[in-house]
């Protein structure tokens, strides 16, 4: 049989005009659509492997895993996300398939190890890089993406580069979130140090949050003099606002090291002061000049 298969398979869509394998083209569509690993196994073989230089999938080996990651981003952290494949291409000589694509999506859905949603779109372009074996299938992948960019647009990295896992972690243990919350932005075995007394026996970033939580859920328990001198210290003058201040703080020093230790802490953050004051009215703002 005399046939051109190429030309007859790329008329009914079995093979692109532009010589990618369609197997390969199959799996970019697939994954990028977040259909998951069961709508891409049929594109690669099952122990394909996967890598990328970006932070998010540094941990993902296989392309199993990825298209499940995929599928997370795509149809739960932001439905109703959308693709464009703005360039492909094939080298017969290395067998690997190149795709540019652009992805587009706004971050309205909660996904587990994902802070909450921000409402925030992204705009993000990559490259995939795929090998394709002598059977037609993908059997290794390569993302070329600069993941950072992608994630400060919809808000999980700040412009000042902290990590997101560690702001929303941050945030959750001081509102008094618990384990419950805090182990979504941390590995399960995290561990932790201090060097303070209430601290020595906790090892460990669950034990810690959960040690938070009650200090930040009940009431301050201050004593009675410290805490009524508030009213009558905001209608003081600077200096007589400061005298009362350090014959405070030297009293406590004196007797309760660790009392006075709460008590600047207290006046380094707005949200305990404000608490502790039980006035609504005093803030960071008010308390400052004490400091001075």
């Amino acid at each position: 049989k005399v046939w051109h298969s190429a030309w007859s398979a790329a008329q009914v869509g079995w093979t692109p005009s532009t010589g990618v394998p369609v197997n390969a083209q199959h799996l970019f569509h697939a994954c990028e659509s977040g259909k998951g690993w069961q709508g891409c196994l049929h594109y690669c073989t099952h122990d394909a492997v996967f890598s990328a230089q970006a932070e998010p999938l540094k941990d993902i080996k296989t392309m199993q895993g990825y298209a499940e990651w995929m599928k997370g981003i795509a149809v739960v952290a932001m439905p109703g996300s959308s693709y464009e494949l703005n360039a492909s291409s094939f080298d017969p000589k290395t067998s690997t398939a190149t795709f540019f694509g652009t992805f587009r999506g706004t971050h309205t859905g909660h996904l587990h190890g994902f802070p909450d949603p921000t409402h925030k779109s992204m705009e993000t372009q990559y490259v995939y890089s795929m090998h394709v074996n002598v059977q037609g299938k993908v059997n290794g992948i390569t993302k070329v993406w600069h993941s950072a960019w992608a994630a400060a647009q919809v808000g999980w990295t700040p412009p000042s580069s902290v990590p997101a896992y560690a702001e929303h972690l941050f945030h959750a243990c001081e509102s008094g979130k618990g384990w419950r919350e805090c182990s979504r932005y941390c590995t399960h075995d995290a561990a932790f140090s201090a060097q303070a007394e209430p601290l020595k026996g906790i090892s460990t970033v669950y034990a810690y949050t959960e040690w938070m939580k009650p200090r930040r859920t009940s009431p301050w328990r201050l004593s009675m003099s410290t805490t009524c001198m508030w009213p009558l210290v905001g209608k003081l003058t600077g200096s007589q606002r400061y005298g009362i201040l350090h014959g405070l703080l030297r009293r406590l020093a004196g007797h309760h090291r660790t009392v006075c230790l709460q008590m600047l802490l207290i006046f380094s953050m707005p949200v305990r002061a404000a608490r502790v004051g039980r006035n609504a009215g005093i803030t960071a703002h008010t308390m400052l000049p004490l400091m001075h």
